[in-house]
């Protein structure tokens, strides 16, 4: 659950705004800069709302202590005074957007979702959604976050293996490393091992000293999606580097020692030879030390309704709502794409329901 930060008069939580951004939000009502800072060190704060009309604190001192750094989540302040100055002081204090109270709550959650997206941190649909199995999904990603053991990510087509790996990263402690992602099955199959391991001058017609997936992603974290497209070629390879640390780029007359956590994700299962590709059991062993399996949507019904109104918010059209027939449209579908696909019918429906506030079950179109 993500949470905005609301500072203004009183104690009391920020019901509407929250009732406004639904289930992926959850908006704490704060009373002065050391209760945000408290706020924020525990985790999870996207935004932070600051009345400049407030006049039980000094919003200035709060849109200062709040508002510099790049690391702190990006600050928004209200006031419906006529003092350009002050916009323009809390502005040059960190503040990211200003929006006049009487726009009302819906121009702050707007503002609160550019800011977010600007900083690049929007809420992932990973974790939108309050079934039993996706509780579970985070939990496992939480405990598996501690450790740099390698991590196989499974799940059908659709259900954010992507977003996992990046989440993971996001968590570990070599969040602040890169992330370095590749397709095991868009790679070209000349590439692939000098996309990988990196080349030397002269190693094939061309070549140049380049770094490969593995040496960008030192420090950090690589991501191979599709690992089950891998050729055995390209297996026994990644096998000799998760047992040694070290790696031959191609060309190279020594090893690279490498230092990067591995996440591997596959929509097969890699026991199952009858597609025609044998996946090395003893690299199997090697990447599953932990395994995080993403049920697919089907199986986690609860999780469409705030998924779909997720979808409409993030397309910015917060005055927008589902009605009650467009969701048992949704929650009747078999969605063998899953989420990607639901964020796809959740876009159509946007635009078939461009001139009225309700989405209604006809918008709701299922290819």
């Amino acid at each position: 659950m993500h949470i905005i930060i609301d500072i203004q008069d009183g104690d009391r939580p920020s019901k509407d705004l929250g009732a406004m951004l639904g289930d992926t939000f959850r908006v704490l009502g704060c009373r002065g800069r050391n209760e945000a800072l408290l706020a924020i060190g525990r985790g999870g704060v996207e935004a932070i709302l600051v009345d400049l009309d407030a006049g039980s604190f000094d919003p200035m001192d709060m849109v200062r202590a709040l508002g510099s750094g790049s690391r702190n989540p990006p600050l928004i302040v209200l006031s419906e005074q006529d003092d350009p100055q002050a916009v323009i002081a809390a502005i040059r204090a960190g503040a990211v957007d200003f929006v006049r109270k009487s726009s009302g709550r819906g121009a702050q959650a707007l503002a609160i979702a550019r800011a977010i997206e600007r900083r690049g941190r929007s809420g992932s649909p990973l974790v939108v959604g309050k079934s039993p199995a996706l509780r579970s999904v985070i939990g496992m990603l939480e405990r598996s976050a501690r450790w740099d053991f390698p991590v196989l990510i499974t799940g059908e087509s659709g259900t954010g293996k992507d977003l996992a790996a990046r989440m993971l990263h996001g968590m570990s402690r070599r969040k602040a490393g890169p992330f370095v992602p590749r397709n095991c099955a868009a790679l070209p199959e000349a590439l692939i091992e000098s996309e990988l391991f990196g080349s030397t001058r002269g190693a094939f017609t061309g070549a140049l000293d380049r770094p490969g997936a593995f040496e960008q992603a030192n420090g950090g974290t690589l991501f191979l999606d599709e690992i089950g497209e891998a050729s055995p070629e390209i297996q026994a390879k990644l096998l000799r580097v998760l047992e040694s640390e070290e790696l031959w780029p191609l060309g190279a007359r020594k090893p690279v020692s490498v230092d990067a956590r591995l996440i591997f994700a596959t929509n097969r299962n890699l026991e199952d030879h009858s597609s025609g590709i044998s996946f090395r059991i003893d690299l199997l062993y090697r990447i599953e030390t932990l395994r995080v399996h993403i049920p697919p949507l089907r199986e986690r019904l609860e999780d469409i309704s705030p998924l779909a109104r997720h979808f409409v918010r993030e397309t910015g059209a917060w005055e927008k709502d589902l009605s009650d027939a467009a969701l048992d449209r949704l929650l009747a579908a078999p969605w063998p794409g899953n989420v990607r696909q639901l964020r796809n019918v959740i876009q159509r429906a946007i635009v078939m329901s461009e001139d009225r506030e309700l989405i209604g079950p006809d918008d709701i179109v299922i290819y």
